[in-house]
């Protein structure tokens, strides 16, 4: 029988977030009332081992936006995809930082101006349902349903439905590449940033594995990009001097080392 298609279920759009501060300074989190903890977050990203925050653009916002989005979507594949936007268009602006807050957002037009990153959620999604199929017929369910929850690090993943979506992939921070363009064929690269165009799409900047800033790629030179595997790098672009110098310290060269 064929299955059917993934679905994404979302009973609502509207939620109240609150931030509480203890006696201790610890900042706490709920949504809709019901607490969220660090711990299931960090599992996925680790970007703040010391907790959550918010009010700024950093990493305890970070680890705030990934945790709130596993709690409204349900769905690994798609707080992965979401979460560092929803840190810049809610989490960085809850002011003042670092204070007890209460916030009610609606995520409707967040959601339809991100209808991309849903459909590369769909596709994460369709490959781990095609994983899960392959290796039914070699191991045993037990050892599949073990092998399933070490692969999602705990974290229940959901179906999910995208219609009228532009089937464009999301290349996101971390992505290891080979370049196919002439200029460059077989130039392994590493995706260390992604920005917005003036025309509401987006770009990504490529360091080479010979340390290379290769720059700014564009939706039309994307064909020329093979991705080799995502990687867990999560990496903030100031400027290319910090860059070079990240690159002489060694940061880029385990995840240049799994290709």
């Amino acid at each position: 029988m064929k299955k059917e298609a993934p679905v994404f279920y979302l009973e609502k759009t509207t939620f109240v977030i609150n931030g509480v501060i203890t006696n201790g300074g610890n900042q706490r989190l709920f949504v809709d009332g019901v607490e969220i903890l660090p711990g299931e977050s960090q599992k996925l990203v680790n970007h703040s081992p010391d907790g959550f925050s918010w009010g700024y653009s950093g990493s305890g916002p970070a680890q705030s936006a990934l945790a709130i989005c596993l709690q409204i979507f349900k769905n690994q594949h798609v707080a992965e995809v979401l979460y560092q936007s929803f840190k810049e268009t809610f989490v960085s602006h809850w002011q003042p930082a670092g204070a007890p807050f209460q916030k009610e957002i609606d995520i409707t037009d967040f959601l339809i101006d991100r209808r991309d990153r849903l459909q590369v959620a769909l596709e994460r999604e369709k490959n781990d349902q095609e994983w899960m199929e392959s290796e039914v017929e070699e191991i045993s369910l037990s050892m599949l349903r073990e092998s399933v929850e070490e692969k999602s690090r705990g974290i229940a993943l959901q179906p999910i439905r995208v219609e009228q979506v532009q089937s464009l992939r999301f290349w996101q921070v971390g992505d290891l590449v080979t370049i196919t363009h002439p200029s460059e064929e077989g130039v392994n690269a590493l995706v260390y940033e992604v920005y917005d165009r003036p025309d509401n799409s987006y770009g990504i900047s490529l360091i080479a594995e010979d340390g290379r800033n290769l720059g700014g790629w564009e939706p039309e030179t994307w064909k020329f990009l093979e991705l080799n595997q995502a990687t867990d790098l999560a990496y903030s672009f100031d400027n290319v001097g910090k860059l070079n110098h990240d690159y002489q310290k060694g940061l880029f060269t385990p995840y240049f080392g799994r290709f």
